[in-house]
Parts: C-alpha cells; structure tokens; sequence
C-alpha cells in the first residue's frame, strides 16, 4: 500500500531546512546489527513549539492509540542525486479512536498511514531525522495527535513535527523508557516541553493506560 509521496509537508521541510552532521553515529534498529549509522538532522524554520497539551490536542484532528507493523522509508534525490526529501511512510494499526475531526471514517482494527518525519538509507548507512525525531518501533503501543497530509488523502502527519508521537505501554517503566529514547536528540525546548505534556497525558488518559 505504499506509494511514493512528495507531499507539500516535506517539501517544504527540504526547502527551509538547515541540515547538520552529527558526529554521532547511531546503531541500527536491530539491536542485534552492529552497523553503525550517520545521522543526519534537519532543523526547520517553522516549527510550531507548543507551550501545553491543550494547543497540541486543539490543533490536532485525529488522535487514536495503537501500534505501528510495518513501514517503508522514502527518499526523493535532487538532480545531483543527493537525497532532497526524505521521510518513512508507516502502517499504523487503531486500537482507539479519541478524536476524529478528519471527516474520514477511522475506526478499531482499522490500519492508517503516517508520514514520519524521519527515515534510515540502509545501503548507505544514514539515519534523516527533522528535529531529532525518531520513528516509532514495530509493535510499540503508542499515543498520536494528527493532521491529514495535505496533498494525500489517508496519510496522516504527527502535529508540530515532533508534538504529535508519545509512547503509551501500559506498563509505565516500559512507557518511560521509550519517551526518554523517543526525544533523547530533541532540543532543550522540544525536550522540556514533550516532558510537561507527556505528563498531562498520563493523566488525562490514565483509562486508557490500565
């Protein structure tokens, strides 16, 4: 179900963004691999910076729990054959619909789309990230705030970037423990902020975590 999508999000995200080179290198997401990976970060000009959880969950028009099963990274190369756009395009599967302003029937059981704003080049070796944001891991339980992609329809985009992703395990040592991996690259702001609504989430969702 995969398809190639130069949506206007990312493109917009190639055109203002500032790429660095960290010297860090990033091991694979098999914990078993012992390649070792570049990271590459884009910091956008434009990212909205969300000071509370009512903003993220205001601006957002579709919010479901669930667990991500499969993905497929994306690159677009620009003439000289360097990657201009990049991003992961992943099967999310629904265990919960909480909002859904969208206008498109979601529902339990059903499977949605997200464009994460991040991607790993295997055969290079590269590991593209806007923000420090890291993809979601197969068959982690998580919590999304959603945007429909503005070009696609049935792909969906996280809120804010790096405001739309938060680990939900019921198990709270195991929820922790992603959310600390999830936004250890973030910047000092994205850090604090994510924290104080990771928070206000445990809290209005404590249902749904029991």
């Amino acid at each position: 179900m995969y398809k190639v999508i130069a949506g206007l999000f990312s493109v917009i995200v190639i055109i203002f963004a500032v790429t660095t080179i960290s010297n860090q290198l990033v091991s694979g997401e098999d914990s078993l691999k012992v390649e070792k990976y570049q990271e590459l970060t884009s910091h956008v000009k434009f990212v909205k910076i969300y000071e509370d959880f009512k903003e993220i969950e205001l601006d957002s028009k579709l919010v479901v729990i669930g667990k991500k099963i499969g993905s497929e990274p994306v690159f677009i190369k620009d003439d000289s054959g360097e990657t201009a756009i990049y991003y992961t395009l992943s099967d999310f599967s629904v265990e919960k619909v909480l909002k859904n302003e969208t206008g498109n029937e979601v529902k339990k059981k059903s499977e949605i789309t997200i464009m994460e704003n991040a991607a790993i080049d295997e055969v290079n070796k590269i590991s593209y990230s806007v923000e420090g944001y890291k993809l979601m891991k197969d068959n982690k339980r998580y919590i999304l705030f959603l945007t429909p992609n503005r070009t696609e329809e049935g792909v969906y985009n996280a809120v804010g970037v790096v405001h739309g992703k938060y680990a939900f395990e019921k198990n709270k040592s195991a929820r922790d423990e992603q959310f600390d991996k999830d936004t250890e690259n973030y910047e000092d702001e994205l850090k604090n902020v994510n924290k104080k609504v990771y928070s206000e989430i445990e809290e209005k969702y404590k249902v749904e975590l029991n």
